[in-house]
């Protein structure tokens, strides 16, 4: 039996105790975070539509108690974000442009 056959077969559960119980908080005036995780359709009115804004309320209140989201409700507001981000940097890359043309045409 080699070392790493050994260390797999010993039962560590057994031997170790961890100090602050995982049931429990820790910090009881502390309010546990909310069971479910928030879905694409508690977020949006209508979750078909990819220009319907999230309901930014809800997202933040759930946030703030500590809440998780599902992987489609995250990755949708990551799309937005994203989008959302790409539009602001392009129309402000085309203001920059615009103004140096315009220096260049009326001072060069």
């Amino acid at each position: 039996m080699t070392s790493k056959e050994n260390i797999c077969d010993t039962d560590l559960s057994a031997t170790t105790k961890l100090k602050n119980s995982t049931k429990e908080r820790v910090c009881k005036t502390v309010s546990e975070p909310p069971a479910h995780h928030l879905d694409i359709e508690d977020l949006l009115s209508n979750p078909s539509d990819s220009k319907d804004k999230s309901n930014l309320d809800v997202l933040t209140q759930h946030i703030l108690l500590e809440g998780r989201l599902t992987e489609q409700a995250a990755r949708r507001i990551i799309e937005t974000v994203f989008n959302s981000y790409q539009l602001c940097l392009s129309t402000k890359l085309n203001y920059l442009l615009i103004y140096h043309l315009y220096i260049e045409i009326n001072y060069f």
